[in-house]
């Protein structure tokens, strides 16, 4: 939530993840003050000041005059000195209600033909009251444009920026913030911004670190490549999107709050740690990689793993989410610790050779199609469907059988539902045979003996024999015996 107050000059108090607050302000007093505070410190900039009445823009050398409200001789000195000094003089914008007119006349100033903005850029606590759009610049220094006020949002596509942009605080108001295929070489802040639509950063190069610490709102990166750490942390996302995106340092997730995190093939190449973070709905990692040993701790309502690879191995903490692990690859062992009534929905066609489940409700998970089975280790604490009563041996069953009783048995079949779940699964049903579903069984019979477990094992044997007796693929001698 953002409060706009009245009594100072572009104040706004925004309300982050965790009630905690950040603000921005002005102050005109004999220089013009820009403050900032967050939960973790804050910090004052100054400048002299516009002599035009209630104005807070910077004075542009040599004029006692903001830019707007300068000459045009005074402008083109001002530019001049800027444009002309190899970095040594900023442009100052800061403060600075800066109109349409003036915004082309600075880019006209800037470059003739080859469009490269050749000053640092200060452009602190201004107004741009229009949609700022640019595109195939080359900024060749500093970017500044913290507690800017962007009222239409902001579109900037194929642009370099050789150093640091800095985006802290800026008020995207009525319109999304977007940039494209943009080259940020060293680094990007946008920590404490806010919109009541959406930033987005689409197919960008970010060279260092990506701070977003704080923000409010609807935030993408996506297809983007980060050669630093991403820290996203305290930040209240209604949807953050980082769908394909290349993150080379840490991911920093701490305190994050969000209804929905869509992640679809990110690649995590030094995230030692995700969380812990408490997502409201659903949290997509579906083809994701992580390279090194990871502990991924998260809370939600459901959490899509499937084609995840796993490098290294790592251990997975989930809380009251249920789970899809479909096509998982492991080449290190990773650890599964279910809480809070945490289920697995599916590990089709995973390689399970490496993976432990422990404290995780298996009553509706199918394990049609996947690998290693048998060194899959199941332990005490996973929670298997038992057979249904009356006239049946109670044992634990899978859900495989579950789903071909529901859909081949000859008589009792509504038997086979698990209550409150969804368990039609016709996909499965029509490609599920019991010979398939016995090989299942012989292969977790297998990996339970390997743990001493020979309760365990008998009732997969049973479930074993069952499919056996059940498949019409088989030989009549062979069925005729198990009968």
């Amino acid at each position: 939530m953002i409060r706009r107050e009245d009594s100072a000059v572009r104040p706004r108090t925004l309300a982050g993840a965790g009630g905690r607050e950040a603000r921005v302000w002005i102050e005109r007093g004999s220089r013009v003050s820009f403050h900032t505070e967050r939960p973790n410190g804050g910090g004052t900039a100054y400048w002299d000041g516009c002599s035009a009445n209630n104005c807070v823009g910077a004075a542009a050398a040599p004029s006692q005059l903001c830019l707007r409200h300068a000459s045009t001789a005074e402008r083109l000195e001002h530019t001049r000195l800027a444009f002309g000094s190899s970095g040594r003089v900023p442009l100052l914008l800061s403060g600075v209600t800066i109109t349409p007119e003036l915004w082309d006349f600075v880019l006209s100033k800037a470059s003739h033909d080859d469009r490269r903005f050749t000053a640092p850029l200060h452009a602190v606590g201004a107004n741009f009251p229009f949609k700022l759009r640019l595109s195939d610049w080359t900024f060749e220094w500093s970017a500044s444009l913290t507690g800017a006020v962007l009222e239409d949002g902001c579109e900037i596509t194929g642009c370099t920026f050789t150093d640091h942009v800095d985006l802290d605080f800026v008020d995207f108001r009525n319109g999304p913030g977007y940039w494209r295929q943009c080259s940020f070489k060293r680094g990007l802040s946008v920590s404490y911004g806010h919109t009541s639509q959406h930033v987005a950063f689409v197919g960008c190069e970010i060279g260092a670190d990506l701070t977003a610490q704080g923000f409010v709102a609807d935030f993408h990166l996506d297809d983007c490549e980060v050669a630093g750490a991403c820290d996203l942390s305290g930040s209240a996302f209604t949807l953050l999107s980082l769908s394909k995106s290349r993150i080379v340092g840490d991911l920093g997730l701490a305190d994050l709050e969000a209804l929905t995190v869509r992640a679809p093939g990110i690649e995590l190449e030094s995230a030692s740690r995700l969380g812990p973070v408490r997502i409201k709905g659903a949290i997509d990692l579906s083809n994701a990689k992580f390279t090194n040993r990871i502990l991924l701790d998260v809370a939600a309502e459901k959490v899509e793993l499937s084609g995840a690879t796993f490098r290294a191995g790592g251990r997975l903490h989930i809380s009251s989410a249920e789970i899809a692990l479909d096509r998982l690859l492991l080449n290190g062992p990773v650890t599964l610790s279910g809480r809070n009534g945490a289920s697995v929905r599916s590990i089709r066609s995973a390689d399970a050779a490496k993976l432990v489940l422990g404290s995780v409700d298996l009553s509706c998970c199918i394990f049609q199609g996947s690998h290693g089975l048998d060194s899959l280790v199941l332990e005490p604490t996973a929670v298997l469907p038992r057979s249904p009563r009356p006239l049946r041996t109670r044992r634990r069953c899978i859900a495989d059988e579950y789903v071909w009783r529901r859909a081949n048995a000859r008589w009792r079949r509504s038997d086979w539902d698990l209550a409150q779940r969804d368990m039609s699964n016709a996909d499965v049903a029509v490609e599920l045979g019991a010979g398939e579903v016995a090989a299942t069984y012989r292969l977790l019979r297998r990996s339970v003996e390997s743990q001493a477990n020979e309760p365990g094992a008998a009732d997969f044997y049973y479930g074993e024999m069952e499919m056996r007796r059940l498949d019409r693929g088989a030989g009549g001698v062979e069925r005729g015996i198990l009968w």
